[in-house]
């Protein structure tokens, strides 16, 4: 980012905080999981809300969730060990948020108020919308606890696309075992746990291809798949080549 742009960023980030209180922030970078957080709440002596993950969640609801629980947290009623429910999105628990991984992920906050200890407070989707990729963010950054967050500070070492994608179901970023997977285009590889043909829309999500090999090596044979290939299993059995489309 030159310094043109990251003057032109303080300045919305600004006029954004004078006009509802908050910017809210929704970052998505390589084969990172989107990170949502406020920016604004350290000037009235709150917390930062950060939503690491969620992809249960859309843009929308995650954008939606960070401003409610903004509003939340500066009317005082939001710390650490706190519930909330947000109507129509569903509920979230707070948790502190160590520095190790505030200094990681909100920058935007850091850059605005120019220190690094800007304080945090997690929301961590509970049932029914948790999923796996979620990170426990109140115990020190460790990528070997955390791998699916590796990336957030060490280099893309595959030969794999930076920016490959994988498109999914919720029961796959829940933790049920992959049983289909395709790669059509050259960063995109579908990767479904349902069985059937047809899956609806509705639990559909498009997650960085790293996050879902963090969460079961045994995909480790997508990662050889060239365009138009396609396998299944049926698990625990082996991955065997199905016909492409």
């Amino acid at each position: 980012m030159t310094d043109d742009d990251r003057g032109r960023l303080l300045d919305r980030m600004r006029a954004d905080i004078a006009l509802s209180g908050q910017h809210v922030a929704l970052v998505q970078e390589g084969q990172t999981p989107r990170v949502g957080y406020t920016v604004g709440l350290t000037g009235d002596d709150r917390p930062e809300v950060v939503l690491a993950g969620g992809m249960a969640l859309l843009a929308k609801p995650v954008l939606r969730t960070l401003k409610a629980s903004a509003v939340v947290s500066r009317a005082g009623r939001l710390s650490d060990g706190g519930f909330l429910d947000i109507p129509g999105i569903g509920p979230f628990r707070a948790a502190a948020v160590h520095p190790s991984w505030t200094r990681l992920m909100l920058r935007r906050a850091m850059d605005l108020y120019d220190r690094d200890d800007v304080p945090a407070l997690q929301l961590v989707p509970d049932d029914p919308i948790r999923t796996l990729e979620v990170p426990d963010m109140s115990a020190p950054w460790d990528p070997e606890r955390e791998p699916i967050w590796r990336w957030l500070v060490e280099d893309w070492n595959s030969d794999l696309p930076p920016d490959a994608l994988a498109v999914t179901d919720l029961d796959a970023l829940r933790g049920a075992p992959i049983t289909q997977a395709a790669r059509w285009e050259a960063r995109e590889w579908q990767l479904f746990a349902a069985m059937n043909a047809d899956i609806s829309s509705d639990v559909v999500r498009a997650v960085p291809l790293a996050t879902l090999l963090a969460i079961d090596p045994s995909l480790e044979p997508v990662t050889r798949l060239q365009i138009g290939d396609a396998i299944r299993r049926d698990p625990p059995g082996p991955w065997e080549r199905r016909l492409g489309r």
